[in-house]
């Protein structure tokens, strides 16, 4: 008795395997914007901080009238 090997296509694991794949890759799509996010967010919050302290003073000069 000969036993006949499906494909992947026919056996169905072809559809599984790409979306496997597909599902992966808008996964690292999702991280790398997180990603972005978090750290333009972080650098956002450090340069307004450092331009709080390093602004210039305002300083109170005698008033002339």
């Amino acid at each position: 008795m000969t036993q006949s090997t499906q494909t992947l296509t026919q056996s169905g694991m072809l559809a599984v395997l790409l979306q496997r794949q597909r599902s992966k890759a808008f996964q690292l799509a999702r991280r790398r914007v997180h990603r972005e996010r978090v750290r333009a967010a972080f650098w956002n919050t450090l340069t307004w901080s450092r331009s709080v302290f390093t602004a210039p003073k305002l300083v109170d000069g005698p008033i002339h009238t």
